[in-house]
């Protein structure tokens, strides 16, 4: 366990790989958002294609997993779904559903979740879901 001022980096397997030592600055040039990274030399777009190939994801699923805010990843996913045209795929998205009534959000152009149902008023809603065919 590092002491005040440092931070760790630990692998796969929880041996420390690398500790450095943190200066006061807060622009202290290491990003802790690369410490778990598999490959620390891919974009977070190329880690997230990567993950919604393997299977459907929600936003905040892929957040956890990537170390990112949910709001990035919504950001993220606009220029995916734009730069996946070009390689003849396509960003598939499993609409919203209000969990009271069962609404489905299918005419909805957003990455975001909808806030509440528009049928029941409800505020208790699955998250959309995203996959690459």
């Amino acid at each position: 366990m590092p002491s005040w001022g440092q931070s760790a980096i630990l692998g796969s397997d929880g041996r420390k790989i690398l500790t450095r030592w943190r200066a006061a600055c807060p622009a202290y040039p290491f990003h802790e958002a690369t410490a778990g990274r598999i490959d620390p030399m891919k974009t977070v777009r190329q880690e997230m294609i990567e993950e919604l190939v393997k299977g459907e994801q929600t936003a905040l699923g892929l957040s956890k997993s990537l170390r990112r805010s949910e709001k990035d990843i919504y950001e993220h996913l606009e220029h995916i779904s734009r730069s996946l045209t070009s390689q003849g795929k396509r960003l598939t998205i499993v609409p919203a559903r209000c969990l009271e009534c069962g609404y489905l959000f299918e005419s909805r152009n957003r990455f975001t979740s909808p806030g509440r149902c528009p049928r029941c008023k409800g505020t208790h809603i699955e998250d959309p879901k995203y996959r690459i065919e």
